[in-house]
This record gives structure tokens, C-alpha cells and sequence, in this order.
């Protein structure tokens, strides 16, 4: 996992409102240390931690429930 997801610069209002809809939980500056709250366009996981919970992935699910379970 990475840390904090930085803007773009955009130039489209549009863009700034996806930016602080989308990742609101992850914008600069992030404080130190480990976090319990992850935002999906900066977590991986293994391919076998994913294959344990395969019939959550082909069920559909909403992220946040399965980094938790995860």
C-alpha cells in the first residue's frame, strides 16, 4: 500500500470534484504510521490471499467489507 493520493493539477472542475469525492480518505498530508482505512486505488493484495475469497469476488462486494475481511 502506498500513502497519500495527490491531485493532478486539473483543470476541469469536474475532475476536482471526482478527486475529492473518490479519495477524500487519502489526501496529502497522511499521518505516519499503519492505517485501519484504505482506499481502493492504493491497496494490492496477493493473488492467493484473492482466491480465498473468490466467492465473495464473483458474488460482487464492495471493497471496503473485503479489505477488512482481508
Amino acid at each position: 500500500m502506498g500513502g497519500p493520493i495527490a491531485d493532478h493539477n486539473y483543470a476541469a472542475l469536474s475532475d476536482w470534484v471526482v478527486y475529492f469525492c473518490e479519495y477524500s480518505d487519502a489526501l496529502p498530508p497522511f499521518p505516519a504510521g499503519a492505517g485501519s482505512e484504505f482506499n481502493d486505488a492504493n491497496i494490492a493484495y496477493r493473488r492467493r490471499v484473492l482466491m480465498e475469497h473468490r466467492d465473495r469476488l464473483n458474488a460482487g462486494y464492495w471493497p471496503m467489507t473485503l479489505h477488512g475481511t482481508l
